[in-house]
């Protein structure tokens, strides 16, 4: 009988982007709910290192790894080191990588900084995916909370940054 306190223990979860805002939370969430949590960070080492104590501090699993998640050699990293802390299997993966990288208008916008930042908000979605797949057995999940938020936006009439639609 699983334990109603602890509805993920033994789940294993991947959380990239979670050394800081929207990431760390959903991180401190799944190990609050008795996930092992291997949180990536870019960046944010320090915010990683803090989710990571605030997790081992009330007694759950965690290890933080950094790297780039437009870069399938980081990626596999990242799955690399959360099947070795935690063992084979890979329950729950949330992409939560993501970011503007410059504010800028269309005129203002080379195509190489639309496609790096197609790269990091989507492309690395599916790198992160596409590597932990094999590791996820049935049951296994994917956050698809930038699909939801996409629909959502659609059905407000509004684009994904929250300004109205052209149309």
């Amino acid at each position: 009988m699983q334990d109603t306190a602890k509805p993920l223990a033994g789940k294993v979860a991947i959380v990239t982007g979670a050394g800081r805002d929207i990431g760390r939370a959903v991180a401190e969430k799944l190990a609050s709910d008795g996930a092992a949590v291997a949180i990536n960070y870019f960046k944010s080492e320090n915010g990683a290192q803090e989710t990571v104590a605030a997790i081992h501090d009330a007694g759950g699993r965690a290890i933080s790894v950094q790297g780039d998640m437009t870069s399938d050699g980081d990626v596999a990293k990242l799955v690399a080191a959360t099947t070795e802390a935690f063992g084979p299997r890979i329950d729950i993966v949330v992409p939560n990588t993501g970011g503007l990288l410059a504010r800028k208008t269309i005129l203002e916008m080379e195509i190489e900084h639309w496609n790096r930042v197609m790269d990091l908000n989507i492309t690395s979605f599916i790198r992160t995916i596409k590597a932990a797949l094999p590791h996820m057995t049935n049951g296994g999940t994917s956050s698809d909370w930038q699909a939801r938020l996409a629909a959502t936006a659609a059905d407000r009439g509004q684009s994904l940054t929250g300004h109205p639609k052209v149309r």
